[in-house]
């Protein structure tokens, strides 16, 4: 992959069918690769939010070759088995165009965790 665009799905790009628009004119301009981050929220309690898996399923119903995925998945804030369920089930509807990228996460840019109650790093 040469070329990818990635979006924050904040505000109006919380919407999956705009960001898949968005999506499918970045293939028809040549682009590689088009992906998402996966946030539940951001500095600003205000800003809408968009799901990341939602938002990718849009995407790859109104696209055929661009490859496709979230940034990162913080998988602290996933269950395995609905994780692997979701990516399992995005590869399918996407006929294998899905990159997966995974971490951790952070709560430093909006609380994350700690607003749920949860800890990115348990145990730790």
């Amino acid at each position: 992959m040469s070329e990818a665009i990635w979006m924050p799905l904040f505000d109006d790009l919380a919407d999956p069918g705009i960001v898949a628009d968005l999506a499918a004119r970045a293939e028809a301009a040549s682009w590689d690769g088009f992906f998402v981050w996966d946030h539940i929220r951001w500095q600003d309690a205000g800003r809408r939010v968009g799901d990341a898996w939602v938002t990718l399923a849009a995407i790859a119903r109104s696209t055929d070759s661009i490859r496709i995925g979230p940034m990162v998945v913080p998988l602290p804030r996933y269950r395995p088995a609905a994780l692997v369920r979701q990516t399992i089930s995005l590869d399918h509807l996407s006929k294998g165009r899905l990159i997966v990228g995974a971490g951790l996460g952070d709560d430093r840019f909006g609380g994350e965790y700690s607003r749920f109650g949860e800890d990115a790093l348990p145990g730790r």
